[in-house]
């Protein structure tokens, strides 16, 4: 068996299959994080007052 055959190439990223790179995904969910973090902190803070009132 040709030797050549056996070793791999590190795989090619071109723009069409390249997708979103890692930390811009990591972006998203930090956004999403913290977007869903402050409207249940709003919510509670509403929800308190309500109960204080």
């Amino acid at each position: 068996m040709n030797s050549r055959l056996l070793e791999r190439s590190p795989p090619t990223r071109t723009p069409e299959n390249a997708g979103f790179d890692e930390p811009t995904q990591v972006g998203f969910a930090l956004i999403a994080a913290v977007s869903t973090a402050k409207s249940l902190i709003q919510t509670l803070v509403r929800y308190s007052s309500k109960l204080t009132a």
